[in-house]
């Protein structure tokens, strides 16, 4: 830890003078040997220690809310430090118990066979991405996705289009709209693209329109200015690999607040 800490993360952090970062320490062990050890490793790594987040500082006495992203920035606090277990929480450290600032998704609300993909479905976690952006003035996306069982669903679709952009994700089960990124949810009860008017989200790629298709399931698909539709693959039920993100093992936890 102390290698990584003096070698990797705090260069990093001075090569970067906006990044902030979350560890997250899973722990098992005797507690005396192990705060004896991280005091040590914490004591000679000024540069990194001086760093640490804590939500005991006075600078954060009187904010009724997590400060900003920039306000954090300011104050050069940009390590948060999460640990599983009480063995290692420590308030003089900074030591956080995640339970305390993330909550933990059990498997059974991650399944894509369920309502909207899962909590971690097109339906579920891309709004949440969404509603993260809107808090920040519609101008900021949330700089990570932190899910549990990333291997299942879609977080690395919805990541990959985050950063670059493309076509929403359909097909996950639905009751209504609100159960779907690209809010529109067909006859048959599967999220599809959005028939809509200019300027709003079809949930189509660039240069596509959402057009109805005959069929009895009133499926829309995405038809390209060439005339190539797009007919929607049934992607609730595949674990998705796409995309390339850091995700780390928790629920979604969006740390971007109003930038001031």
């Amino acid at each position: 830890l102390d290698d990584v800490i003096n070698y990797e993360i705090t260069p990093f952090l001075n090569e970067n003078k906006d990044a902030i970062i979350t560890i997250d320490l899973e722990t098992l062990g005797d507690r005396e040997f192990i705060m004896r050890d991280l005091r040590v490793i914490l004591a000679q790594a000024t540069g990194f220690t001086s760093r640490i987040f804590r939500l005991t500082d006075e600078r954060w006495t009187h904010h009724t809310q997590w400060p900003t992203i920039q306000e954090m920035r300011d104050a050069d606090q940009r390590v948060l430090i999460l640990s599983d277990s009480t063995i290692v929480q420590s308030k003089d450290l900074g030591i956080m118990l995640r339970g305390d600032i993330v909550s933990i998704e059990s498997l059974q609300r991650v399944k894509p066979e369920n309502i909207g993909g899962g909590d971690n479905g097109w339906g579920v976690l891309y709004p949440r991405a969404v509603l993260c952006t809107y808090a920040n003035g519609n101008s900021i996306k949330p700089n990570y996705l932190a899910v549990d069982w990333a291997h299942i669903g879609d977080a690395h679709e919805i990541a990959d289009y985050l950063n670059h952009g493309g076509r929403l994700g359909t097909r996950q089960k639905c009751r209504s709209g609100l159960d779907c990124a690209t809010g529109a949810c067909s006859v048959s009860k599967r999220c599809h693209c959005q028939i809509c008017k200019a300027n709003c989200t079809s949930g189509c790629g660039l240069g596509e329109e959402c057009v109805s298709i005959e069929s009895e399931d009133g499926i829309h698909a995405c038809v390209s200015n060439t005339g190539v539709v797009h007919t929607p693959s049934n992607n609730a039920d595949a674990v998705q690999f796409q995309g390339l993100v850091f995700l780390w093992t928790l629920a979604l936890l969006c740390l971007l607040i109003s930038m001031k």
